[in-house]
């Protein structure tokens, strides 16, 4: 072997190396991806698990609340057909979790009325079982928060790998497609 083919020979291995790490360090932020969305499902439905029932006890109290609750419980349903849908192959359904940031916007928004509503009755305002519910919810909206947070951290890490040169050539031949946030 003469020095320049000994030069291809050590070019080629540099080359299939660097593929290797590359490949590997993708598939590691995909893996922090799909770790993250576990945590954001199991926040979700914990969420639902408290505000669902506490939603349907309102019912008798705040009669003219009712269009309030209707909406929290139409957020959590359609929240949780979104989950459903991503939960199958959380890096292959972006429009998914994009409905998903969506639907969980209006609830929190309806989130939101149904205290405002709550606290307009004295009564409901000053029940303690109801104020212990309350802010079991508060606690599991802000565990909902914070996984999602860590979601679009590692999704964020995730396609600024798979975007910078030359990774991102390579990365469609395996591939790996940009990750929608919530």
């Amino acid at each position: 072997m003469d020095s320049a083919q000994i030069a291809w020979l050590v070019g080629a291995i540099v080359l299939a190396l660097w593929i290797f790490g590359a490949y590997n360090r993708v598939v590691a932020l995909r893996g922090a991806i799909v770790a993250a969305w576990q945590q954001v499902e199991e926040a979700i439905q914990r969420r639902e698990r408290l505000v669902a029932p506490l939603a349907l006890r309102l019912r008798d109290s705040l009669p003219d609340g009712h269009g309030v609750l209707d909406a929290v419980v139409a957020s959590l349903a359609q929240c949780q057909a979104d989950v459903a849908t991503v939960a199958r192959r959380p890096l292959a359904h972006t429009d998914a979790i994009a409905s998903l940031a969506t639907h969980e916007a209006a609830l929190g928004d309806a989130l939101a009325d149904m205290h405002r509503a709550i606290e307009r009755r004295p009564a409901l305002r000053d029940d303690a079982p109801l104020a212990a519910a309350r802010a079991e919810i508060d606690a599991a909206v802000t565990r909902v928060t914070a996984t999602r947070q860590w979601f679009n951290d590692a999704a964020t890490a995730y396609d600024s790998a798979i975007a910078q040169l030359p990774t991102r050539v390579l990365m469609p031949l395996f591939g790996f497609r940009r990750i929608g946030r919530l």
